[in-house]
């Protein structure tokens, strides 16, 4: 897959939150897309989109989609220390500054800890789309760091098609089966697809001990259908039923914090309908008119066993936490685009968004002093909360003399967040409360195109995320510590400025951005004391860097590619930590390989030999006036994947990968290593 393809991501509101309609994945020179039916090439896009395709995810074989988007530049993963669940940073910015769509409608949970999780199979996903820096203007809230826009397959070619597919992960000896059955005929088009996955305990590089369950079973249904009345107009339905079983063992290395410690999470379960309407070609000047609506819900059930490890002293204390949770979104917009005389083209829209939790916790805490009870307490904790969004947008391209093509938008957003209800027994209470924030933001962006086969872009977005009301308003006790809110919080604030260019050549494929963002008003925890954080408003954070994909194609299908980010970022949380560049993020990340393709006539073959890496970082904290340096060494692992094409459409493949050849012992979060040598193997068919 040639890495350095980017395609376009632009101008389109869904379902209470605005989508990205990029082109379909391609690897040509000269491939013209049509976005919110303008035809543009992949070259004239202002931003730094990434695109990861539908063969590429076929390949990995995996029940994790932030695999899936691990190589591309710019892009990091954590755990939080839980097996079978990623979450994304972009360039940087913790994963609550990301926005998570499918199909262009949100994912959100007020009550998450870290961030959204991505709760999809990856066997449903037809294409990635990574927008890389601040896009309040197209997404809203917390579009800080970028979006990840998971678009789903819908229907065929064929009144009747199939496919099934089949993998094994030797990272957990997970096994992963899916199978869909989909088509078009005379205007009706539908999916009907399903998937099972099984992962046993994670296998640890050698030498690495595990303590504790880590083990995951996700299973997805799902359905589209729609009807083409015209050729116009068309409406549809669908539907997504998600659900997963986690279990998080006891942190590797904190032996000296904790006695005993896991997460169990049973279930974590997503369900969502949704309707649209899209109307085209209205008349000479009224290009579109879109219409969605969706309900969401979102529910999880949590055990967290903490045991903190108090030596020299005699006692033992336990604290189990049971907490139940759902969040249901709603979601309504419209959008209207305008083809305004030769050289612009507009788009107007509007859309409401309402976020409701439902929550409880309870607390149980026990202490022994010399093997005898010595205390016994218990807390109850009832929740409502809601976050309810408004906004409008408009979003312009203009043609321009001198081979230059603007893009510019504004979009108004009112926020609303509120804690309805917080009843508690046994604990301490806080106020219920409201406050409304709201946010104008603007874009601008330009593209040259005044040689053959070369893009230059310059971009400047602006970014802003409000927070939640878990952020304001009611503590958090889960995850190993405790989080206390803060009703005086502000929205953040960020401006993104971006230089890059792009070459597609018949042989050579470049592409490279420079990025600078500043944001103020950064909301960060900062600790009040042992184990307890507080929700803060830093002073600003800094992040700047390069990021570029290469590749070129030399004779007999031999093509050496490579990506690599360079970024920086810090911190300035005032008081004695001040500012600091350590803030546990590398300063390089890189992949770099060699692809090879023969075509055997029945068959083809590929292979992709490649090295994954990045430089060591380290990670400053605060506590009670004492400042701790933490430091997470580098890594550099060999991988090697082989595959194989077959039939005339070459419709069976069949993949297989040994990754970390050499065993490294690594990390990319701070809780758990990442899997030691293992094998990955994938069948798939299209019938």
């Amino acid at each position: 897959m040639k890495l350095t393809k980017i395609s376009a991501a632009v101008l389109t509101v869904c379902l209470g939150s605005t989508a990205a309609m990029a082109a379909q994945d391609v690897y040509t020179k000269g491939v013209e897309v049509t976005a919110t039916r303008v035809t543009r090439d992949l070259m004239d896009v202002p931003m730094s989109v990434g695109v990861v395709g539908e063969k590429e995810i076929a390949k990995k074989g995996t029940a994790l989609v932030g695999r899936l988007v691990e190589d591309v530049p710019g892009v990091q993963l954590t755990t939080n220390g839980m097996p079978g669940q990623q979450y994304v940073k972009i360039r940087g910015e913790d994963v609550d500054r990301t926005v998570i769509l499918i199909d262009g409608q949100r994912l959100f949970e007020q009550k998450s800890m870290i961030g959204t999780p991505i709760l999809v199979d990856p066997s449903s996903i037809e294409r990635i789309e990574v927008i890389k820096g601040p896009a309040s203007v197209l997404y809203g809230s917390d579009a800080i760091g970028g979006v990840i826009n998971i678009i789903t397959k819908k229907g065929g070619d064929k009144p009747l098609q199939g496919s099934i597919g089949l993998s094994y992960d030797g990272s957990a000896d997970g096994f992963s089966q899916n199978a869909s059955v989909y088509g078009s005929y005379n205007g009706w088009n539908y999916r009907l697809s399903g998937s099972n996955s099984d992962y046993k305990n994670f296998n640890a590089p050698d030498g690495v001990t595990m303590r504790g369950d880590s083990d995951f079973d996700t299973h997805s249904l799902s359905g589209f259908l729609s009807y083409d009345f015209t050729e116009d107009l068309t409406m549809g339905v669908t539907a997504d039923w998600y659900k997963g079983n986690y279990n998080t063992p006891f942190p590797v290395g904190d032996e000296d914090t904790y006695n005993d410690f896991f997460v169990k999470i049973k279930p974590w379960e997503r369900k969502k309908l949704g309707f649209f309407a899209d109307a085209k070609n209205l008349n000479d000047y009224w290009a579109r008119l879109r219409f969605d609506v969706y309900v969401q819900d979102t529910s999880k059930k949590m055990q967290n066993f903490i045991s903190p490890n108090m030596s020299p002293a005699p006692m033992v204390m336990t604290v189990n936490n049971f907490t139940d949770n759902t969040n249901q979104n709603i979601g309504v917009s419209v959008q209207t685009e305008w083809q305004l005389g030769e050289n612009n083209y507009l788009i107007a829209g509007t859309g409401i968004q309402t976020d409701d939790l439902d929550g409880s916790t309870n607390t149980y805490q026990n202490m022994t002093i010399m093997g005898r009870p010595y205390s016994n307490s218990a807390s109850f904790t009832d929740i409502e909360a809601s976050q309810n969004t408004y906004y409008a947008f408009l979003s312009n391209e203009t043609i321009l003399p001198a081979d230059l093509t603007a893009t510019y938008g504004v979009r108004f957003t009112s926020v609303k967040t509120s804690l309805d209800k917080y009843n508690v027994i046994g604990g301490r209470a806080y106020d219920i409360g409201s406050d409304t924030s709201s946010n104008t933001s603007f874009n601008f962006g330009l593209v040259w195109r005044g040689i053959e086969d070369l893009a230059v872009r310059a971009n400047w977005g602006q970014g802003f995320r409000v927070a939640n009301a878990e952020d304001k308003y009611y503590l958090t006790t889960m995850g190993g510590g405790t989080i206390e809110p803060n009703p005086d919080l502000d929205p953040e604030t960020s401006n993104n400025f971006e230089l890059g260019a792009r070459y597609t050549g018949d042989k050579l494929d470049l592409d490279v951005a420079a990025f600078l963002s500043l944001a103020d008003d950064y909301i960060n925890t900062k600790t009040i004391g042992d184990m307890r954080y507080r929700y803060e408003n830093v002073g600003k954070a800094t992040t700047y860097g390069i990021e570029l994909t290469a590749s070129y194609e030399l004779p007999y299908n031999i093509t050496p590619y490579a990506s690599m980010t360079w970024m920086r970022r810090q911190f300035d949380y005032g008081g004695i930590l001040g500012e600091t560049y350590d803030t546990g993020t590398p300063d390089f990340t890189y992949r770099a390989g060699v692809r090879y393709e023969h075509d055997f006539g029945l068959w083809t073959f590929t292979a992709d030999t490649y090295a994954r890496g990045a430089t060591d970082r380290d990670e400053e904290s605060e506590s009670e006036g004492v400042i701790t340096k933490t430091h997470h060494a580098g890594y550099t692992t060999a991988n090697i994947e082989l595959g194989a094409l077959f039939g005339d459409k070459r419709q069976y493949s069949v993949t297989a990968a040994v990754l970390n050849i050499f065993d490294k012992e690594y990390y990319v979060n701070d809780s758990l290593p990442e899997a030691g040598v293992h094998a990955v193997v994938t069948a798939n068919a299209r019938f």
